[in-house]
């Protein structure tokens, strides 16, 4: 999951682990230089960080270059948005969650 700095020390209070939170200095130059790279909209660290740590879903602002480009990306949906927020997921994501759920009579 990738999502934007603001949104961390949330996702962690809710119990799921983020790319990054308010407590950057723990994830080590490299990665921050990653993230902040990325969510500047770089396609080329996008793409690293993402094939890195697969990424199967994001969570970010709605300004975010990023929710820009996955818009225009084949194989990439919203999940939902408001005026805080932006979900985008993988389709094959989706497609994988909706096998794994057990169906019910």
């Amino acid at each position: 999951m990738f999502n934007d700095y603001s949104f961390g020390g949330w996702l962690v209070f809710k119990g799921v682990r983020p790319f990054i939170d308010g407590r950057s200095d723990m994830y080590g130059d490299a990665l921050l230089k990653l993230y902040l790279d990325a969510e500047s909209g770089d396609q080329a660290a996008i793409d690293k960080a993402f094939r890195r740590y697969a990424i199967q879903w994001t969570i970010l602002t709605p300004k975010s270059p990023i929710v820009a480009r996955l818009d225009r990306t084949p194989g990439w949906r919203r999940l939902y948005a408001d005026k805080w927020a932006v979900v985008q997921v993988r389709d094959d994501a989706m497609a994988a969650q909706a096998s794994a759920t057990p169906s019910h009579p």
